[in-house]
């Protein structure tokens, strides 16, 4: 897990960071080890009700940019899914589960998303308190058939 930390940055920067860097990550690995995670996907993909290679889904993150939504939105998108019953919980305060970042970055954004401004009671001590006083500048980037990929805050000073 990578956590991006920069100096004089705010969340915005630290979003802008950790998106460039997945994608930078992602063009490397298809740049240099394809045949290898051609091999390893063939042998290995947990998953085929996606029909989507490792090999697509790098192409996909380093070449597309991530959607960005506050906690808020993603609760009440998520809150909202007709059809789908989810197994745990989800409501406003509460962490995301890692069905709940997939369905989000698989079914409905189908890219990485990047969720930011989370309740204050959920993540550390040292994360900036937002003016609403309920949230704190961290954000997380979630990636389609892995959930959260990365992590990161603007630290209070």
């Amino acid at each position: 897990m990578v956590e991006p930390e920069i100096a004089f940055a705010n969340l915005q920067d630290d979003m802008n960071c950790a998106e460039k860097y997945v994608q930078y990550l992602c063009q490397w690995l298809l740049d240099h080890c394809e045949e290898d995670i051609d091999f390893i996907s063939k042998k290995y993909e947990r998953n085929s009700r996606h029909n989507q290679t490792a090999i697509d889904r790098l192409k996909l993150v380093s070449s597309t940019p991530f959607e960005r939504i506050s906690y808020t939105m993603a609760v009440d998108i998520l809150k909202n899914v007709e059809g789908h019953e989810f197994q745990n919980k989800v409501e406003w305060g509460i962490d995301l589960a890692s069905e709940h970042e997939r369905y989000l970055t698989e079914v409905i954004y189908k890219k990485p998303v990047i969720v930011y401004n989370y309740p204050k009671e959920i993540k550390a001590f040292y994360m900036r308190l937002n003016d609403d006083q309920k949230t704190v500048a961290a954000m997380d980037v979630l990636a389609p058939q892995v959930g959260e990929l990365t992590g990161g805050s603007q630290r209070s000073i």
